[in-house]
């Protein structure tokens, strides 16, 4: 995995052209049916570039919704370097990385079993609703399971919502 390269992600934040690089990624090509826009990307509170060789294979994000104490991870990885491992190499960076209290949260379509296989092979499957899998990384499923957030987490996934709605906290910092 000495070919990948992180780019921002917690170290810094991205340069005006790699926040570019990110959102032409989210909005073009094969990533464009998972995000169609990058809306999610201005609410993000951390934003990664996944270099591969000498090519942006990718990205992530850690968003905030409407679920104060959480960070879902939103990642997407060009078609051709897919099943290359590299999915898997970007959930353990953000998990060996990640500095912060709140979980982590993967959430995955069912039907996209590269993205399942890369969360259960960092994370637990916790909860499942329609077509989506969400999977804890960086916590003990108990832990996630008997907090106050959980049960705000529950209800907020099962309730009629917008994937755009971005939780409005302080986003001065990181």
């Amino acid at each position: 995995m000495n070919d990948i390269k992180i780019v921002g992600g917690f170290e810094r934040m991205l340069s005006n052209k790699e926040v570019l690089i990110l959102r032409d990624l989210m909005e073009y090509g094969d990533l464009k049916q998972l995000f169609g826009n990058h809306k999610r990307l201005y609410g993000s509170h951390y934003q990664g570039l996944i270099k591969y060789k000498d090519d942006y294979a990718g990205f992530f994000l850690l968003v905030r919704e409407c679920v104060k104490g959480i960070y879902f991870i939103d990642r997407g990885i060009k078609e051709e370097y897919r099943n290359q491992k590299i999915g898997t190499y970007v959930m353990e960076y953000i998990v060996n990385n990640f500095r912060g209290s709140e979980f982590l949260i993967s959430e995955t379509k069912e039907d996209n079993i590269l993205s399942n296989s890369s969360a259960s092979n960092v994370g637990k499957l916790v909860y499942k609703v329609d077509n989506i899998n969400y999977y804890l990384l960086n916590k003990e499923e108990e832990e996630f399971k008997s907090s106050e957030i959980y049960n705000s987490f529950l209800e907020y996934e099962n309730s009629s919502k917008i994937k755009q709605k971005i939780y409005r906290g302080d986003y001065s910092g990181r």
